[in-house]
């Protein structure tokens, strides 16, 4: 799993700010499976690293990135049963 990735997974919004502002193009990067740092939140539940990457603009991009699969970050949600996620995700 690549850095942000584990802040993310962790919830170290802190950490994940600090890893984008010495490494902005770490947002682009995708694991094994083709899944951003947002891929992580939603299925980690984090809701503070969910916001923050949806606040973000630079972060813009990953939201709908497909992983391997075909699937975006909101397929995923849809499939999970944290309503909150869901719901920010359609919102934006």
């Amino acid at each position: 799993m690549l850095t942000l990735h584990i802040a993310a997974k962790q919830g170290h919004v802190r950490v994940m700010q600090e890893i984008l502002r010495q490494t902005p193009e770490a947002c682009d990067v995708v694991d094994n499976k083709g899944w951003t740092a947002l891929y992580i939140a939603v299925v980690s539940e984090n809701i503070d690293v969910f916001k923050y990457v949806l606040r973000t603009p630079k972060l813009e991009v990953i939201l709908n990135v497909a992983d391997k699969d075909g699937n975006t970050p909101l397929r995923l949600a849809a499939g999970r049963e944290n309503h909150i996620i869901r719901k920010l995700l359609v919102d934006n």
